[in-house]
């Protein structure tokens, strides 16, 4: 052994120690609400991961994270003020006892879910060459989530500097490791060609020498390692029943850390500073118990959290109506990644020669090898890679090739990306752009053909945002990358083919043009010179809009109605002062959307109307049928919205009300 056992170390493992059972009492007690997790019998590994982290490391953690946090130079004080729900506590009380974030440190309680994006912080440490290495701590039980080996993949792909520490514990919650796992944890490692060492030791003289060489090996070779340390919980999984054989947890308390740690001290100093550390925590903890909870108001909203940022206009080149929408978007991007360092392209297939599904990244690879980065069919692992460069303060942009494939990135979007602000007290900020085609009429069938922009207008803390070739994308852009929140950006698949429509002179077509003053402007249009007469209204995003102008200008030629169609880009946060501006005074509004009806995006609308317009609006709803979008032609056009079918609605809306 190399490394000496100090006293700091004993005093580290004792103060985890008297933390984790004070709280562990508590919440038998009744006195705590909620649950925690504790780390007693495994205090000994995060103390000899300390020993080695430097100041500008990351160490993540999960769920079981109190020993970590304090190990890592994390406030005691803070820590049981957090879980007490006081304004005090390392994230305003706010996060509680799994979701931490201070000093470079950072938990979460979803499993896996913070691997890619330990590996996407790692490769920002890499890009940026400052020689910091992320550290994180996963589980036995982890290794049963499938991101974790996509996330692994990438570590070892991309050669990120990453420490991957397994507390095999033996037990997932309560399913012992021979029930939850086929294979060994070392296989796994070594399959994506990681270099891994395992050990089976509570006594921090070991530890610290199993970690002076897993240290070594990530910060010498600037690639990944893990390092398995076969351990176990004397405590419950949490603060409920413990359904473990008694004799094994006996057993176990033998190899206690404590217990270990004594012969590197003699009886009167092991003993004073056990005496000490007691009793300095269970004053402070008793204290801080005593006291009445300070509760910030807590206003986190979407419209208080979100600050929207407005880029400034710009000029319309008569130029750009000649593109087709593919190669304005390739042009943005160009432009962005130009412009600015720190912004990444990520995705499946976007080098070149093949430029992406839909060719919008085409030539970007070859112009800026850099910064774009190819990823495996991992989407999952894609966007938690993202999560990670951007809470490193870089801009990543993500391709997700079909917007079908969202579902796999569900869980990195809503329990990560949108959280992070919020639960970590605005201490971080994860801006990233996810990019994706939706919709159908490419004859592309039940799987890749969907529009599944609903699932998401639900999400707090994300901005959606639909474009449309009406719509200065440019413009969109300059806010999107002005934006702290994560951004969803839908593309509709039908549009990349047509040509850009932007106003020229107030008109597009022949559509005179207004344009509200907001980042993610409405656009309403209308035929006819009477401004004060309108007897319908035609609200609509995305790849909906050339449909609702052909149909609004058949309605003005045939029958002299008057259509005023406003086309929105952002979906969520709903824009709902603008919404009721839009339609105020009207008493038809026409919801048309090319997704699913049922709990769609014209359900939140109908439910603004009710709430904020006074006056009586009879409303219609056009979208697709509540069933899969067939491949044949026929299927199709009978399953998704029409012309014909739009008409006849609007027809009848006029008629009928």
């Amino acid at each position: 052994m190399s490394i000496k056992v100090t006293k700091k170390h004993l005093e580290t493992i004792l103060t985890i120690r008297y933390v984790e059972q004070y709280l562990l009492d508590s919440y038998k007690n009744g006195n705590m609400r909620g649950t925690t997790h504790t780390y007693i019998g495994q205090e000994a590994i995060a103390t000899a991961v300390e020993n080695f982290t430097d100041e500008d490391d990351v160490v993540i953690s999960n769920h079981r994270c109190h020993g970590h946090f304090i190990a890592n130079g994390g406030s005691v004080d803070e820590l049981l003020n957090e879980i007490k729900g006081d304004m005090s506590g390392v994230c305003k009380g706010i996060g509680g006892s799994q979701h931490l974030c201070s000093q470079g440190f950072f938990s979460n309680g979803i499993q896996g879910g913070m691997t890619p994006i330990s590996v996407g912080i790692a490769l920002a440490n890499k890009i940026k060459k400052n020689n910091s290495i992320v550290i994180i701590y996963i589980g036995d039980g982890t290794l049963g989530e499938g991101v974790v080996y996509e996330a692994l993949n990438m570590a070892s792909l991309l050669s990120t500097p990453v420490l991957f520490i397994v507390e095999n514990n033996y037990y997932a919650q309560s399913t012992p490791i021979s029930t939850s796992m086929s294979g060994s944890i070392i296989d796994r490692f070594k399959a994506f060609g990681i270099s891994t060492r395992e050990c089976e030791t509570n006594d921090i003289g070991d530890l610290l020498s199993e970690f002076e060489y897993a240290f070594s090996h990530v910060r010498e070779n600037n690639k990944p390692f893990c390092q398995i340390v076969n351990t176990y919980r004397v405590s419950p999984h949490s603060k409920g029943d413990d359904f473990r054989d008694p004799e094994e947890i006996e057993r176990w308390k033998k190899k206690d850390p404590i217990i270990l740690a004594k012969k590197y001290f003699n009886s009167n100093d092991f003993n004073k500073i056990n005496s000490n550390i007691k009793e300095n925590i269970l004053k402070r903890a008793d204290y801080i118990f005593s006291l009445d909870p300070l509760i910030e108001p807590y206003n986190y909203t979407d419209d208080t959290l979100i600050k929207y940022v407005r880029a400034p206009s710009r000029h319309i080149n008569k130029e750009v109506n000649k593109l087709q929408f593919v190669k304005h978007l390739n042009l943005i991007l160009d432009r962005i990644l130009e412009g600015n360092e720190n912004s990444f392209l990520i995705g499946e297939d976007i080098l070149d020669p093949y430029g992406g599904a839909f060719k919008v990244t085409k030539g970007l690879s070859t112009k800026y090898p850099k910064q774009v980065i190819s990823t495996p069919i991992s989407e999952q692992a894609i966007v938690g890679l993202a999560n990670g460069l951007a809470l490193s303060k870089m801009k990543p942009i993500v391709e997700i090739m079909f917007g079908d494939f969202t579902t796999l990135i569900v869980d990195q979007v809503l329990n990560h990306a949108t959280k992070f602000q919020r639960m970590y007290s605005q201490k971080v900020t994860c801006p990233i752009v996810i990019r994706t085609p939706m919709g159908g009429y490419r004859g592309y069938g039940p799987t890749h053909s969907q529009s599944l922009e609903k699932m998401f207008i639900g999400f707090p803390g994300l901005i959606v945002i639909s474009a449309s070739t009406i719509q200065n994308q440019e413009e969109i852009w300059d806010s999107i990358m002005l934006q702290d929140a994560p951004v969803l950006y839908i593309e509709s698949k039908s549009q990349y083919s047509q040509q850009m429509n932007l106003e020229i002179d107030g008109y597009i077509d022949n559509f005179s043009v207004q344009k509200t003053e907001d980042p993610f402007p409405i656009i309403s249009m209308q035929i006819g010179a009477n401004k004060d007469k309108c007897d319908l209204v035609i609200m609509t995003y995305g790849s909906m809009t050339d449909m609702a102008m052909k149909v609004s200008e058949k309605l003005f030629i045939e029958h002299e109605h008057i259509v005023k169609i406003c086309v929105l880009s952002q979906l969520s946060p709903y824009p709902v002062d603008r919404i009721v501006e839009n339609i105020y005074g009207v008493e038809r509004v026409l919801l048309l959307e090319e997704g699913t009806l049922r709990n769609g995006w014209g359900s939140e609308i109908c439910s603004i109307i009710t709430q904020k317009v006074k006056e009586k609006v009879y409303v219609k709803r056009v979208g697709a049928l509540d069933t899969i979008i067939p491949s044949s032609l026929g299927g199709e056009e009978s399953v998704l919205p029409s012309m014909d079918y739009l008409y006849k609605s609007s027809m009848e809306l006029i008629n009928e009300a």
